[in-house]
């Protein structure tokens, strides 16, 4: 990851996860972000349906991206009502 022995020593374990997570997402999820848009890129002159990203490969990280999303998310339209309304009170 390029630090130090002195740095990681003094780094808590929240703190190296942070500097693990940045990392994994600079030097594994981009470039492969990266390669996966410019197929994506290059197959849609040649196909007449829209083409996805996902459709043509999917990562594991995909995965936890739709999670996360579904669990930001309300569960219904009446939840997300029910919140607002509770905030104009």
């Amino acid at each position: 990851m390029g630090m130090s022995l002195e740095t990681f020593e003094a780094l808590t374990p929240a703190e190296w996860h942070a500097c693990y997570e940045a990392w994994h997402h600079t030097r594994i999820r981009e470039p492969w972000e990266r390669v996966r848009f410019a197929a994506t890129a290059v197959l849609q002159p040649w196909t007449r349906k829209r083409v996805k990203a996902t459709d043509l490969v999917r990562f594991q990280w995909d995965g936890e991206q739709a999670r996360q999303a579904a669990k930001d998310a309300p569960a219904s339209t009446e939840e997300r009502m029910r919140q607002v309304m509770g905030r104009l009170k």
